[in-house]
C-alpha cells in the first residue's frame, strides 16, 4: 500500500477502504488555474468476478466543471478519511 504521507507537496492521497467504490479505480486529477484533467481507470470485468489485471478501461475529461467536481469528490474523500484516522 502506498504511503500518503510519502508524496510531494500539495499532493493529496489516501488508503480507501476496500468497500469504497473508488477502491478498484485509478485517478488523476489536476486542477491549475487555466487548466483541467482527469484521468479515471479501472481493470475491466471478466465476467468471472475478478477484474482483468493485464488491461485497463479508461476516460479521460477536460471538461473542467467536471474535473472541478470530481476534484471535490476526492478532497472530501481525503479529508474525510484524515479526520476519521485522527
Amino acid at each position: 500500500m502506498v504511503d500518503p504521507t510519502k508524496r510531494a507537496p500539495r499532493v493529496r492521497g489516501t488508503p480507501l477502504d476496500p468497500d469504497d467504490p473508488l477502491a478498484e479505480e485509478w485517478v488523476v486529477i489536476v486542477v491549475g488555474t487555466h487548466f483541467g484533467v482527469a484521468l479515471v481507470a479501472r481493470h475491466p470485468p471478466t465476467g468471472r468476478g475478478e477484474p482483468d489485471d493485464s488491461a485497463y478501461e479508461f476516460a479521460i475529461t477536460y471538461d473542467r466543471g467536471l474535473v472541478i467536481a470530481a476534484a471535490q469528490s476526492l478532497v472530501q474523500r481525503v479529508e474525510s478519511r484524515q479526520v476519521q484516522q485522527q
